[in-house]
């Protein structure tokens, strides 16, 4: 079992969306709204703004990229 609810796979999407959503700031949830160019400074987009996504990144850059997710509060990953 995880830690956190909205890491668990036993439980229902619908609940761990929830728990996933009540623990967001809203900063992180308007950050996981944005979609913005990461061909500089990819790190700083996904610590300042809690990117959900990014555009114009280099194979490199998606190294990086989800090594700063997993370094978040929540871990939730990027769509490409």
């Amino acid at each position: 079992m995880s830690a956190l609810p909205y890491q668990d796979p036993a439980l229902p999407i619908d609940a761990r969306i929830a728990d996933l959503i009540a623990r967001m700031t809203l900063p992180e949830k308007v950050g996981q709204m944005l979609q913005l160019d990461a061909r500089k400074d990819v790190a700083g987009l996904i610590h300042n703004f809690h990117v959900g996504s990014i555009l114009h990144t280099s194979p490199e850059d998606m190294h990086v990229a989800a090594r700063c997710v997993q370094a978040t509060r929540l871990r939730i990953p990027l769509l490409p």
